[in-house]
């Protein structure tokens, strides 16, 4: 496997363990309840920042898994994610 193969898998890795641990803290459904207005205000921030908070973190492991040159780094900076501080 090239760098450029680890890289794209190591990301692919990070995207769907973003989404199962936003799933554990928000669950689809109350992404769906807010999306139809079921929540007031201050529940429907809640889920929008926390939503936010995952992307912001996939998209920071993405850039630095794109800068890295080892499969170790890859590495390192995969196991030093942050999803699991979100909540």
């Amino acid at each position: 496997m090239t760098l450029q193969e680890y890289k794209k898998k190591r990301t692919e890795e990070m995207s769907v363990l973003s989404f199962t641990m936003r799933q554990q803290v928000v669950p689809d459904y109350k992404i769906q309840n807010a999306l139809i207005g079921l929540y007031d205000d201050s529940v429907m921030r809640k889920i929008r920042q926390l939503c936010y908070d995952f992307r912001v973190e996939y998209y920071r492991l993405d850039s630095s898994i794109k800068k890295a040159k080892t499969e170790f780094e890859i590495d390192e900076i995969c196991k030093n994610n942050k999803f699991d501080k979100i909540k």
